[in-house]
């Protein structure tokens, strides 16, 4: 996406990293590594200096130094079996889900051939590391989804899954009744920065604002007489949207209002069924009470989210925020109290009162509210706050509201209902998950939902794979840059720093973030001299290095060339010249790892390295033939790579020992749309 991002990633940052994944040189100094072997030392030794440490004193015996290390010791090997053991109950869920839509798939094609398939709008998604279809009635149903993710049988919640899901393709629902409503009881408001909205047209009972700030006009819903399409320029996030939409409209608000972010299914992949039942409970105070409290509801009140986090905002623990600042600061106490002094001035500026101490967050600012609650806020708050401007990583103030709305809203001590909580809360100090339903996939999973032109290399590369079970991406593939006559397509490829706008390295002793620092970069790839860097955030003339991935005609899907053609009408291909990434004149052979959410990294045997201390494949996902090539060659793989001990953002190419847990070489590989200019 463009300068408007969802705050879509606050779910990927907090949910897979969470805070230890924010390194930091236990010293307070890191300085520039002054050759590609120191620059590996340095990484290595930051990233075992991370492990918290007792100071030690002249107090502390050898024996009570020894005690500590056993005990140590202990709690990482308990730490570990924990982690196996999540990463094998995560595999079996994954695995289960997708013989779930497999399941689906083959159900389709049965009723098809028998000729009595009820077709419905059909979107490309991918969940679970698949890509498959997902059916969007446009009739209006209510029906509450059964609640069977905590079947104590895994077995038997596969047989339940798939027994939902064939009535729900087969078409076998309770009888539905028309609906429509005027734009003076309902409309949805959505924020568009390039997603694919196509999806409204599964709601066309529901008037409709789409505010249009990027992307092409083919993935807009069909046009109707209840949808208005507002052309923006695109600038602020999906606060300033819905603050200007409410400043815009204030007096003639609908009943209620549906704010929904572009792609709204990450936070709540039952989304339809969630807003339907909603939209009525808000409009029927029978409706309302048969859905006995859903996720915190209360009257005039609905989240459109099944997460929730609480923030502590004294103690600094504000999610996102202090993430961000974990990544842009050395120290964690100076990371909680820089958090702290910036949302709790947005704060009372946004709210137009002194801030809460603590706040329960509905992921991802999605909400059906009534007008009732929304003027209870007077309209001068509402334009205070559009003229803060978007504030610390052109984000900040997004995150405030996303804090504050049910305050805002004459809920000050809202509480999520009707959910369970989980274990991990990274920057927070409490998480929960609806446990009813409440935006529950018709399927019955809440993983995050990404739709197939956000993750169209991840869909392209399992179509080659023959693993996508999709059919609708055969036609959103044609729009895409990908070559029918070979096995190749044109790509961005972008670092993945999980919710912040800039990446900064490891600050040098005496140096602080600011929003001006030098040290500032965005994560695209720009080609200069010959090496590769990260894109300055103060450097016009920096433009991204746009590639052409092909694969090679004697070897497996899973490896690439990736080149670039220069103005001459030379290949410059991406390489290795030792430990650096560099602009190389012949072809390298390139090995895609598949990550979690169809994210990927790129390792290289071109270039390998001998350190035998660790294991070289970790990871369950590292493809074969790259097994077998580093077996031929010995030692291990090198990982593109972007490490924080390169104050001028250049990536190299690293052992995995190097990186940090990932978060140095887990990579977003965009596939140009056709409209965009070719490579």
């Amino acid at each position: 996406m463009a300068l408007l991002k969802p705050i879509f990633f606050q779910l990927v940052l907090l949910a897979l990293l969470h805070s230890s994944f924010a390194q930091e040189c236990s010293s307070g100094e890191c300085p520039v590594a002054s050759s590609s072997q120191g620059l590996i030392q340095k990484a290595k030794t930051q990233r075992h200096n991370s492990t918290p440490v007792l100071e030690q004193t002249s107090s502390i015996t050898a024996a009570s130094a020894a005690e500590v290390q056993v005990q140590t010791a202990q709690s990482k090997t308990t730490a570990q079996s924990r982690k196996a053991a999540g990463a094998a109950a995560h595999k079996k869920a994954v695995k289960a889900a997708q013989d779930v839509q497999r399941s689906m798939q083959k159900t389709r094609e049965d009723l098809k051939s028998k000729g009595t398939f009820k077709p419905a709008q059909q979107f490309c998604v991918m969940q679970d590391q698949l890509c498959f279809d997902m059916d969007l009635d446009p009739e209006w149903d209510e029906r509450p989804v059964r609640d069977i993710l905590d079947a104590t049988d895994p077995e038997l919640g596969v047989q339940l899954l798939r027994q939902e899901m064939d009535r729900s393709v087969s078409g076998l629902l309770h009888p539905k009744h028309e609906v429509k409503f005027n734009s003076s009881t309902v409309q949805l408001v959505i924020t568009r920065a390039g997603e694919d909205v196509r999806w409204l047209d599964a709601l066309p009972q529901l008037p409709t604002i789409v505010y249009n700030r990027a992307g092409p006009d083919r993935t807009l819903p069909k046009s109707r007489p209840n949808l208005q399409v507002i052309v923006q320029e695109n600038v602020g996030r999906e606060d300033q949207v819905m603050v200007q939409h409410i400043v815009t409209n204030y007096d003639s608000l609908s009943d209620v209002t549906v704010f929904l972010q572009g792609w709204p299914f990450g936070h709540c992949p039952g989304l339809l069924r969630s807003v339907r039942r909603s939209v009525s409970a808000l409009l029927d105070n029978v409706k309302f009470a048969a859905m006995n409290s859903s996720a915190g509801m209360k009257p005039g009140l609905v989240p459109m989210t099944g997460t929730f986090w609480q923030y502590d905002v004294e103690a600094g623990k504000i999610g996102l925020g202090t993430n961000i600042a974990l990544n842009h600061h050395l120290s964690s106490r100076d990371a909680w109290q820089f958090t702290k002094e910036q949302f709790t001035q947005v704060c009372e500026v946004t709210l137009g009162r002194k801030c809460p101490r603590t706040l329960w967050v509905a992921e991802g600012a999605q909400w059906a509210v009534s007008r009732e609650r929304i003027q209870k806020t007077p309209k001068s708050v509402y334009e205070a706050g559009l003229a803060l401007g978007e504030g610390w990583e052109d984000k900040f103030r997004g995150l405030v509201y996303e804090a504050i709305w049910p305050a805002l809203w004459g809920e000050e001590s809202w509480t999520p209902t009707q959910v369970s909580y989980v274990r991990e809360t990274g920057q927070a100090v409490n998480r929960s998950r609806s446990s009813d339903g409440h935006c529950l996939s018709d399927w019955g999973r809440r993983t995050l939902l990404f739709s197939c032109s956000e993750q169209a290399e991840f869909c392209e590369r399992d179509r080659m794979l023959g693993q996508s079970i999709s059919e609708t991406w055969e036609e959103d593939r044609k729009h895409k840059q990908v070559h029918e006559s070979a096995p190749k397509m044109n790509a961005s490829i972008t670092l993945v720093i999980f919710g912040a706008d800039t990446w900064m390295p490891n600050f040098p002793l005496g140096e602080k973030a600011s929003e001006n620092s030098t040290w500032r970069f965005k994560p695209h790839m720009v080609a200069e001299g010959g090496k590769l860097r990260a894109m300055r955030q103060f450097n016009a003339s920096d433009a991204p290095v746009m590639w052409t991935m092909e694969k090679p005609n004697d070897d497996l899907f899973e490896v690439r060339y990736i080149y670039r053609t220069t103005q001459s009408g030379k290949r410059a291909y991406l390489g290795c010249n030792g430990h650096e990434a560099q602009l190389m004149p012949n072809p390298v052979k390139w090995y895609l790892e598949k990550h979690q959410d169809g994210y990927a990294a790129l390792a290289t045997v071109e270039e390998v390295t001998s350190l035998a201390s660790t294991p070289p494949f970790p990871l369950p996902n590292v493809p074969a033939a790259l097994k077998d090539a580093v077996d031929k060659v010995g030692g291990e793989p090198t990982y593109l790579s972007l490490p924080p001990t390169d104050h001028d953002g250049y990536f190299h190419c690293l052992p995995k020992e190097a990186t940090r847990e990932w978060m140095d070489a887990t990579l977003f590989i965009k596939i140009a749309d056709k409209y965009e200019p070719g490579i």
